[in-house]
């Protein structure tokens, strides 16, 4: 509304010295389009074009249609007729008399004076200026010019001096454009609203008040925007225009209490808007401080990313390398398990000839003991597989490997994660779980180790690398300078974030290359103590062959090799059960072989992203801290070219235009007859400019 907006323009010109452009909301181009609001007029007003733009007006002016009955009271309504061009025809004076018992008379006359604000109206079509006459039934571009100028001047005194001021007056100006004429209009300094099947254009103006103030601070006067015209332009087919009405009034300024201003609140709001700004552009500089610190930051966190990727791509050929080895040690252990098949073949078929045979006693003695070193032979190597690999295979569970197997340190994964996660508890840290996570690792199936570990990789360096963020930015802000990370220093919140990763990639190197494995494979791929047995086992079995030479001729020895073949042949099941149950253990081994090749390719695969992204970070916080110097370098410059030099007006010019705006609010207020008749009655006059119509 026009009077909520002029109300505000108390506040604005007091705080002329901050905005004084913004004196009016009016001046800018408005174009009506289908979202704009209608404007709500009775049946009755809806008739006639006259009564439309008469309540659009009121509407603007949060003017009631009901009224209060009030007593010894002289309201003028001074009616102005002009011509299409604006041009004063004639004036006639509608008097309104009440007297102290509520009785009201009304008197109608002729007046000859003229208005005190006289209106100047300019057409153009498609950008040619038109006689008014000449634009009916034409069709183009329209524009339609409102220039008002203010012919009521009034002597003022504003410290001491005096100069000419205008009174205030507000002029509103509608006008009704049919939509099946008038398309795409659009307004300068003003607004237009729907109304049924017609656009209403309203106008707002105050003429003469930017010469009354010539606000000037510092010697220069400044370029307030305050309308002095209203302009419309549409295209039009077949050009008519039924009437357009004004209202000029003194009024919209009555409510405004000139008591409220003071310079000296200016001046405390202005100090207030100092300080803020000198916080501001603090705030910005230690901002990027901060961002600067990050930025350096960055290529040691991007450098221990790629080491962590090296790290994780070794641990995937390594571990490539290991199921290699054991799918190699399976294919072995099946060759052994045929090989031992086809030597107790060989030995029953043995005995069952050595049946048949006459028995010598001192071959049989030899084959005996021949056959004892053999049977002491094997049962060594029995020894050795149960010693070096069922025994540890039995062992290799993930828990085992966890709680039970040390590091180089001489302590177990686990001990060290409880210190670890003990440790992260006294600092306060809420997501240090490597203990509980760790737990949970060694109670998971063979094929959910790779992702479980995986999933909490991510999570760990994540609380890590939020840790150095957080870390860096509150030394940044609390003036602590440059953060250092401190992984290496036990008891920080670097170290046992860093330790959490450590430990986790050391568990997931205990599960996937156990030590029970190592030493399957090193006893395989070494084979000293295995060789050895077997070389008994060869020494036994010459001496068998010897006996046997000698049994071949001594027959009498014949009986007692049988018996030794008898107890050698009653240990073949033996051997034979031992040796498959070695190949089927290897083959669970090597079955779990594409799985743990899979987990470290996703680690692998994992870091490799995590390398990629790094670098999307690192630019990231480059264009962050950019932006930051940007903002910083900006926001001085806002505060040593704007805000300290709107603060350094505030002075004796503000004292001025104070005074200045005070005295004319008062000449608003005190303009309240045409006729000058007043009779010590509470008087008020207002102003309504009837332009004649163009039609056919």
């Amino acid at each position: 509304m026009v009077k909520k907006t002029l109300f505000k323009y108390g506040s604005v010109l007091m705080s002329v010295v901050l905005i004084a452009s913004t004196l009016t909301a009016c001046g800018t181009n408005t174009a009506y389009n289908q979202t704009q609001s209608e404007v709500a007029i009775s049946s009755e007003a809806a008739s006639n074009t006259e009564s439309i733009i008469s309540n659009a007006i009121k509407n603007e002016l949060s003017v009631s249609n009901t009224s209060t009955l009030k007593t010894n009271t002289r309201d003028e309504m001074v009616y102005v007729f002009g011509k299409a061009d604006g041009t004063q025809d004639h004036i006639t004076v509608t008097e309104k008399v009440t007297d102290t018992n509520g009785k009201t008379t009304t008197n109608q006359s002729s007046s000859t004076k003229s208005a005190p604000v006289s209106i100047k109206v300019t057409y153009k079509l498609n950008g040619t200026e038109t006689k008014p006459e000449d634009m009916i039934g034409k069709s183009g571009k329209v524009t339609i010019r409102y220039d008002y100028t203010n012919n009521e001047k009034k002597t003022i005194t504003v410290n001491g001096k005096s100069q000419t001021a205008y009174v205030p007056f507000t002029m509103i100006t509608g006008t009704l454009l049919p939509t099946d004429k008038f398309s795409n209009v659009e307004v300068t300094n003003g607004k237009v609203s729907k109304v049924g099947d017609n656009i209403i254009a309203l106008g707002m103006t105050m003429p003469g008040l930017k010469d009354t103030l010539n606000l000037k601070f510092d010697g220069e006067s400044l370029d307030m925007d305050i309308p002095e015209y209203f302009e419309i332009s549409a295209d039009v087919e077949d050009f008519e225009l039924d009437m357009s009405m004004s209202v000029a009034t003194t009024s919209v300024l009555d409510d405004i209490d000139t008591d409220d201003f003071s310079v000296a609140k200016l001046e405390d709001k202005m100090n207030e808007l100092q300080s803020a700004a000198d916080q501001l552009t603090d705030g910005t500089v230690t901002l990027q401080d901060g961002t600067q610190t990050l930025a350096d930051s960055i290529p040691a966190l991007t450098d221990g990313v790629g080491q962590l990727d090296d790290g994780a791509s070794s641990l995937k050929d390594g571990i490539y390398a290991y199921t290699d080895g054991a799918t190699a040690l399976a294919a072995g252990a099946g060759q052994l398990k045929d090989g031992i098949a086809a030597y107790t073949t060989g030995a029953n078929a043995i005995n069952e000839g050595a049946a048949q045979l006459s028995v010598y006693a001192d071959g049989v003695a030899s084959a005996a003991a021949g056959a004892n070193e053999l049977n002491t032979g094997i049962q060594s190597i029995k020894s050795v597989l149960a010693e070096k690999i069922i025994t540890p295979l039995a062992t290799n569970s993930k828990a085992y490997k966890l709680n039970a197997i040390p590091d180089a340190t001489g302590v177990t994964v686990m001990e060290q994660a409880k210190a670890l996660q003990q440790a992260g508890t006294a600092a306060g840290l809420d997501n240090v779980t490597i203990a509980s996570d760790l737990t949970e690792l060694s109670k998971k199936k063979d094929s959910e180790v790779s992702d479980y570990i995986s999933q909490k990789f991510t999570s760990y360096l994540t609380a890590y690398t939020a840790n150095i963020i957080k870390e860096t930015y509150t030394a940044a802000v609390t003036g602590n300078g440059v953060y250092t990370p401190t992984a290496s220093q036990p008891g920080t919140s670097d170290y046992v974030y860093a330790n959490q990763l450590g430990l986790l990639v050391k568990a997931a190197g205990n599960i996937g290359a156990s030590s029970a494995l190592d030493t399957v494979v090193s006893s395989i791929s070494n084979n000293d103590e295995l060789n050895e047995q077997l070389s008994s086992m060869m020494t036994g079995s010459q001496k068998l062959t010897d006996g046997l030479n000698t049994l071949a001729s001594n027959n009498e020895k014949i009986q007692e090799l049988q018996d030794g073949l008898v107890k050698l042949n009653e240990k073949n099941d033996s051997l034979n059960g031992g040796v498959a149950r070695l190949n089927n253990g290897l083959d669970t081994l090597n079955s779990n072989n594409d799985a743990l090749r899979d987990g470290s390719s996703q680690l692998a695969d994992g870091t490799s992203t995590l390398r990629s992204s790094s670098t999307t970070l690192a630019d990231g916080v480059t264009q962050l801290n950019d932006g930051a110097i940007t903002l910083k370098d900006g926001m001085a410059e806002f505060n040593a070219s704007g805000i300290k030099a709107i603060t350094s007006l505030v002075g004796d010019d503000a004292d001025t235009a104070v005074d200045t705006i005070k005295e004319v609010i008062n000449l608003g207020k005190n303009y309240n007859t045409f006729l000058g008749k007043t009779d010590g009655k509470d008087s008020s006059v207002t102003f309504v400019y009837k332009m004649a119509e163009l039609t056919k």
